[in-house]
């Protein structure tokens, strides 16, 4: 079951008990919006000092993005599917894939940086499918 962790006052960060809750959360709220998923520890410093940009980012990309936090040794498995050596390690996820990641971000703009990166090979994905699906499509119809 989900519980808020709260890095400073911004309540809509999610952490997960097990793998299982944390890979079901994350494909459901990525099938309509960007999931960031922050690989963190709580001996890390530079995993504080992203920590302290989270509420605006939370706040400033509200529509578009949700955020779960997860601890690289409480979901080990997920860890090392996902190659996570370091803290923090972020990963953008959309639709179940993974569209950009990056270790030990500490700022706004590398938050930013990272969406826009996200962002920019989503729309190319989508473009991709929707042409790959409309050449099947057309092909089916001759």
């Amino acid at each position: 079951m989900a519980s808020i962790a709260p890095p400073g006052d911004f309540p809509d960060i999610a952490t997960f008990e097990d793998d299982a809750s944390l890979q079901r959360a994350v494909q459901r709220l990525s099938s309509d919006r960007f999931v960031l998923v922050i690989f963190t520890s709580e001996h890390c410093h530079v995993c504080r000092t992203l920590e302290k940009h989270l509420p605006w980012f939370g706040e400033y990309y509200r529509d578009e993005v949700s955020v779960i936090l997860a601890n690289p040794h409480r979901h080990a498995a997920l860890a090392a599917r996902h190659r996570i050596h370091g803290v923090p390690s972020l990963l953008v996820v959309r639709k179940g894939r993974i569209l950009a990641s990056e270790v030990g971000m500490d700022s706004r703009d590398h938050l930013k940086w990272l969406l826009k990166m996200a962002k920019k090979h989503y729309h190319a994905y989508e473009k991709e499918f929707q042409s790959a699906h409309h050449a099947r499509w057309s092909t089916q119809a001759e």
